[in-house]
């Protein structure tokens, strides 16, 4: 019994018919889950991008923003909440590019500034509203041996990332490392500057 086992592996060992077949079927899973891995942290990093080119835009604007209403009516806050001039306007920016209120095309339409339901821009799942907060914060540096404080404005928002649409159903694998939904952080810094 144990020859005739010792030469069916032997003839299976010496056999070159089918290993073509057999190294794809070991080797193409791998490179398919690698490439669906590119493409998902590749839409991430644009993801990232377009967020962080709106927060640059708005914390431009409001660091060109006075804290007295007299200086710009743009700068002036519509909620009056008195933390940071512009921010309503800022966030307009950021969000659809332009400082118009009549504006409906938004930069990237799964960042929101208020939520939307299933089936928005091609997602299985609602998109959740990203809003942005906004801070003036006094920062000290040393510079030449002085001690120098400079205002700062960070605009900062969370974005939570859908796995991409037509990979969630087939790939399941997503779902069970977790990585339905990835919150992206994204802030930029700007100096105050004013008007």
């Amino acid at each position: 019994m144990i020859r005739r086992v010792n030469s069916f592996l032997e003839r299976f060992r010496h056999d070159t018919q089918g290993a073509v077949l057999t190294e794809a079927l070991i080797v193409v899973p791998f490179i398919v889950f690698f490439a669906s891995g590119i493409l998902e942290f590749g839409s991430i990093f644009w993801e990232k991008q377009i967020i962080e080119t709106g927060l640059r835009d708005a914390a431009r604007f409001v660091a060109r923003c006075q804290s007295a209403e007299t200086f710009n009516a743009a700068c002036r806050d519509k909620a009056n909440d008195g933390t940071v001039a512009g921010k309503t306007v800022a966030a307009r920016i950021a969000f659809y590019g332009t400082a118009d209120e009549d504006a409906t095309a938004l930069r990237w339409c799964r960042w929101r500034p208020v939520a939307a339901p299933d089936g928005a821009c091609g997602t299985a799942k609602a998109l959740l509203a990203a809003p942005i907060t906004f801070e003036i914060v006094d920062r000290s540096m040393v510079v030449n041996g002085t001690t120098v404080s400079q205002k700062v404005v960070t605009a900062r928002t969370n974005y939570q990332h859908q796995v991409m649409s037509f990979l969630a159903p087939a790939w399941p694998i997503f779902g069970w490392a977790g990585l339905e939904t990835i919150t992206v952080q994204a802030f930029h810094e700007e100096r105050y500057l004013g008007w």
